[in-house]
């Protein structure tokens, strides 16, 4: 989905507050593109999934406040773009 100025305001707001969360699937929803601001919530968060969706970039912004994440699933997407920095400080990965 292409998002709207709404469903934007959605997307950085969604996982508002939710320190506590460690899993995350958001397999097969088409996401295209992702706010900067979507994951600052999620310090707890140990596995993430956005596979099976038409990502095309990976930024540092998004996933750097993951500092717990062990597991990152992308496959299945339209990835042509990583930040080089995109996963580093990131020292739990697996």
């Amino acid at each position: 989905l292409q998002p709207t100025s709404a469903q934007d305001l959605l997307l950085q707001t969604i996982f508002y507050n939710l320190q506590n969360l460690l899993l995350l699937f958001l397999n097969s929803n088409r996401i295209q593109t992702l706010p900067n601001t979507i994951f600052r919530d999620l310090t707890q968060l140990k596995v993430l999934s956005l596979a099976q969706n038409r990502l095309k970039s990976i930024d540092t912004f998004q996933i750097q406040p993951l500092k717990e994440i062990k597991y990152l699933f992308f496959e299945n997407n339209l990835i042509a773009e990583v930040n080089q920095n995109a996963f580093k400080n990131l020292c739990d990965l697996e």
